[in-house]
């Protein structure tokens, strides 16, 4: 058997879902070397440093076009789950937990009975904005 190259870089790497184990953790790297019927020990000491990448990420821009219903009647815009950068990044598209959407008045902030949204599907990849207004005093123009 060949040995590895002892001079070859190596890594080591860590990966963890779980938030309770974000922080700091002192390593003791040991090597047991024995040679020439003479054993030795050296070790040295690092850190581990877990991190919450989610906490810091960025969520990538996407916009939602005008809706134009008639009332009394629906219309539907279906669009695709917002993104991230660190999922984008590590190719887990649910790494920082399933997103939940709210439309409101940009105004005040106040919800809308006419408008919902909803996801397609339980993997919560599309999501459905249906605008339904059947009063009069909704007519015009509504920034959500």
């Amino acid at each position: 058997m060949i040995s590895p190259n002892p001079f070859e870089p190596r890594q080591l790497g860590v990966i963890t879902i779980n938030k309770a184990k974000v922080g700091t953790y002192a390593m003791q790297f040991t090597n047991t070397i024995t040679y020439g019927g003479q054993t030795w020990t050296p070790n040295f000491t690092f850190n581990i440093n877990i991190v919450d990448p989610c906490s810091s990420t960025t969520i990538n821009t996407f916009t939602i076009p005008t809706i134009l219903v008639v009332n009394g009647e629906r219309a539907t815009h279906t669009f695709d789950d917002a993104t991230d950068t660190i999922e984008l990044e590590s190719g887990v598209d649910t790494l920082c937990g399933l997103r939940t959407y709210a439309i409101t008045f940009s105004s005040n902030g106040a919800s809308i009975d006419w408008v919902t949204i909803a996801p397609q599907s339980p993997l919560q990849t599309k999501w459905d904005i249906v605008a339904a207004p059947v009063l009069d005093s909704v007519v015009g123009n509504s920034n959500l």
